[in-house]
């Protein structure tokens, strides 16, 4: 899959920021608003997911931009994410527990971050097609 470079790294810098924010944000205004909702539970896992695919593809992308299968990266991170911490990591220390919720907190994470790479990615294309025109 051919990735264009400047919208992509664009996004990726703004997720990072946006998700280090509303983590805080979460942690220090939502969860005590709002103490038996989703902003409690699983807010944290949705931004994790999108947080370590941003830092992934900022972290390979100079070293593998045109011949990284990037979709297929950010899905094994899903796998590896989920896997640990929902499968593993329980089962070694009592003080985690398994949650079916979490896995589609980071499902619904990597979904809004793959239609996100798209539509940026699309439209750099573009830019750099018109540019050649």
């Amino acid at each position: 899959m051919k990735v264009s470079s400047k919208a992509l790294i664009s996004l990726n810098w703004s997720l990072i920021m946006l998700a280090i924010f509303i983590y805080f944000l979460n942690n220090f205004f939502l969860k005590s608003l709002f103490p038996y909702s989703l902003f409690k539970f699983y807010l944290n896992d949705f931004l994790y997911i999108l947080l370590l695919n941003s830092i992934t593809f900022l972290s390979l992308f100079k070293l593998y931009s045109r011949k990284m299968p990037w979709k297929t990266l950010f899905v094994a991170n899903f796998v590896v994410v989920s896997v640990s911490f929902e499968l593993i990591f329980p089962l070694i220390s009592a003080d985690q527990t398994p949650d079916i919720l979490d896995c589609i907190a980071y499902f619904c994470g990597l979904g809004i971050y793959l239609i996100l790479f798209a539509i940026y990615d699309a439209n750099d294309l573009l830019q750099i097609r018109r540019r050649k025109a």
